[in-house]
């Protein structure tokens, strides 16, 4: 289990939030399979999340095309790169409703992404709002909303400009 101070990469400064701090790195979207109800797509994109340079982070998000009224994350926490191993993060799972952009923290290891190990240790809900993990994870994917258009045209938002992003909240 990750420990609070851990996370202290994550904590805000005085009056500056996270999304101001954290730039993204996009990686390809792809293809990952169909739907077994509908037979559409099911695209996948990542990104990974820098700090000073640093990768602190990364997020997956997967979606089936013309079906996605709801869409799963995983948000990375910790170091990446040369180096590094799964053991040095943490994965929180989100599921997000597109209508109206709401997300909640579910169990990884029983989500869309159990098995994919080299995210981390799968936190269950419990761990991840115990540990501080769910606040961390809900800042990557605020981050996300203000500077993936990806994900931004998943909530059918366009803009032409990044400072404002899809309306959105967390469930606890």
């Amino acid at each position: 289990m990750i420990a609070r101070s851990e996370l202290s990469i994550w904590q805000r400064g005085a009056g500056a939030g996270i999304m101001t701090e954290l730039s993204l790195e996009f990686l390809d979207e792809q293809v990952v399979g169909h739907c077994d109800c509908c037979g559409h797509e099911t695209r996948a994109f990542a990104a990974f999340a820098y700090r000073d340079g640093a990768a602190c982070a990364a997020y997956k998000v997967a979606y089936t095309v013309n079906h996605s009224e709801f869409i799963s994350m995983l948000v990375s926490l910790g170091v990446w790169g040369d180096g590094t191993t799964p053991e040095d993060r943490r994965a929180v799972a989100i599921t997000v409703r597109t209508a109206d952009g709401t997300c909640r923290v579910d169990d990884a290891d029983t989500s869309y992404w159990r098995g994919a190990s080299i995210f981390g240790a799968m936190l269950t809900r419990e761990e991840a709002f115990a540990t501080g993990c769910s606040q961390a994870a809900f800042d990557v994917y605020d981050a996300a909303c203000l500077n993936d258009a990806r994900l931004r045209r998943l909530f059918g938002v366009e803009r032409e400009d990044d400072d404002a992003g899809a309306s959105h909240s967390h469930e606890t």
